[in-house]
């Protein structure tokens, strides 16, 4: 009866610690996606604040031409606009 309550108590430590283990590994990969994404998202926008900066600096377009063919928000390339005053 001891043997097999030990076996019974080691059984159930293994169980929860695959559990542990696998709950962690589930974890991490959502938080790689999730970075991942977020990374994306970051990447597009300044590529997008790139090509509006050149469209307003090199080509010297006005707030909703280069809205309109950068396809961001006005208010985006207004934004872009006081960052170069800043500059």
């Amino acid at each position: 009866m001891y043997d097999t309550s030990l076996k019974r108590k080691w059984d159930n430590e293994a169980v929860m610690e695959y559990a542990r283990r696998e709950s962690k590994a589930e974890g991490k990969a959502e938080g790689i996606a999730e970075g991942m994404e977020k990374g994306m998202e970051k990447g597009k926008a300044e590529g997008k604040a790139e090509v509006v900066r050149n469209l307003i600096i090199k080509l010297g377009f006005t707030d909703a031409q280069a809205a309109d063919v950068a396809e961001v928000s006005l208010d985006f390339v207004k934004k872009v606009r006081a960052s170069l005053k800043e500059e």
